[in-house]
C-alpha cells in the first residue's frame, strides 16, 4: 500500500483550477504536516494557505511552475511551507519542510489529487501575498 501510494506520487503539470479546495481541506492537510517528525520536535514551521482565486493568481506569478500551465489547468490551491526563525534553528531547515512536504503530498495522493512542490525562497515574495 505504501509503495504504490510513493509511486502515485509524481509532480503535476496541469490541474483543475475550476475544482475549489476548501481552507478547511487546507488546514487539515498542514495538521497531518504538523503532526509529522520535527528536527528536535522544534516545529519552526508555519503555513500559509491560499484557496482564493485572487491570491493564487499573485502566488502563481510569483512561482516557476513546471510547464507553465495556461488558466484554466493551474492549481487552485497552495499551502507555502515557511520557517520561522525567530523561533531559532535545528539543522539544515530544509529537513523538516521536506518532511511536511512529503507528508502533505501523501495524504493528498491518497484522496487522488493532482500536485507538486518548489522552492520559493524569498520573503519578497511572500510579503506580496
Amino acid at each position: 500500500m505504501l509503495r504504490e501510494l510513493i509511486l502515485r506520487n509524481r509532480s503535476a503539470r496541469k490541474y483543475h483550477q475550476e475544482v475549489a479546495v476548501s481552507r478547511e481541506t487546507l488546514a487539515e492537510l498542514v495538521d497531518l504536516a504538523r503532526l509529522s517528525a520535527s528536527g528536535g520536535n522544534r516545529q519552526l514551521l508555519k503555513y500559509y494557505l491560499s484557496c482564493e482565486p485572487d491570491k493564487n493568481a499573485i502566488i502563481y506569478s510569483h512561482i516557476g511552475l513546471g510547464g507553465n500551465p495556461p488558466e484554466g489547468e493551474r492549481p487552485s490551491a497552495y499551502i507555502i511551507i515557511l520557517s520561522d526563525t525567530s523561533l531559532g534553528v535545528y539543522g539544515p531547515g530544509e529537513v523538516d519542510q521536506g518532511i511536511a512536504a512529503q507528508s502533505i503530498l501523501s495524504a493528498q495522493q491518497n484522496a487522488d489529487w493532482a500536485a507538486a512542490w518548489w522552492a520559493w525562497y524569498t520573503a519578497r515574495n511572500y510579503a506580496r501575498c
